[in-house]
């Protein structure tokens, strides 16, 4: 049993850091991916979708970036089992913190979206 002076409630602030590292590199491969597509595709208007594709991407560049910094000033080392599974350490406990698929897909498709809006904005 852990005592209570042990135990850390994990803040919302945490979490995020934690949800944007195991999720924003799966937003960036996305994003990489659908160019790859875009330019083996012929559509008419294709340099116009690569620049707004190209903006998504660096916004998220940056965001992940900021969210490496954030790691480093929240002071959590994060252990990676897998794409859903991952461990906060905090003065070596570890703490497990899961997503399940539906949702981590969800929030990689809202995340993408956000940053084409974003990018539409920009133009």
């Amino acid at each position: 049993m852990l005592d209570a002076d042990r135990v850390k409630i994990i803040t919302d602030e945490e979490y995020m850091v934690v949800k944007n590292h195991a999720l924003l590199p799966l937003v960036l491969k996305a994003l990489i991916y659908d160019k790859k597509l875009l330019t083996a595709s012929h559509l008419k208007f294709i340099n116009e979708y690569l620049i707004i594709i190209d903006a998504a991407i660096v916004k998220c560049q940056k965001a992940i970036t900021q969210n490496r910094q954030d790691i480093f000033y929240c002071h959590i080392r994060i252990v990676d089992h897998d794409w859903l599974n991952h461990e906060m350490m905090f003065d070596n406990h570890p703490y497990p913190i899961g997503f399940d698929k539906e949702s981590a897909v969800k929030w990689i498709r809202d995340t993408a979206a956000e940053y084409f809006k974003a990018s539409e904005d920009m133009m």
